[in-house]
């Protein structure tokens, strides 16, 4: 993967800061009062997010 990429013309060990490899994982969480963690959702794909309705609903789920 890491040869396609930079055969494609990126290579991510030169644009990321710290030179790692990987990409990062778009991730939401929803933590209430106590901090305790109430909703987790973390994107395999790089280029998904979550959905606002689901963030929506976990927030209200908090009230």
């Amino acid at each position: 993967m890491l040869a396609t990429q930079r055969h494609l013309g990126l290579d991510l060990a030169e644009v990321n800061a710290e030179g790692a490899t990987r990409l990062p994982r778009p991730s939401v969480l929803v933590v209430d009062h106590d901090r305790v963690v109430r909703f987790v959702d973390v994107q395999p794909d790089y280029t998904a997010r979550t959905e606002v309705a689901d963030i929506v609903a976990a927030l209200d789920a908090l009230l």
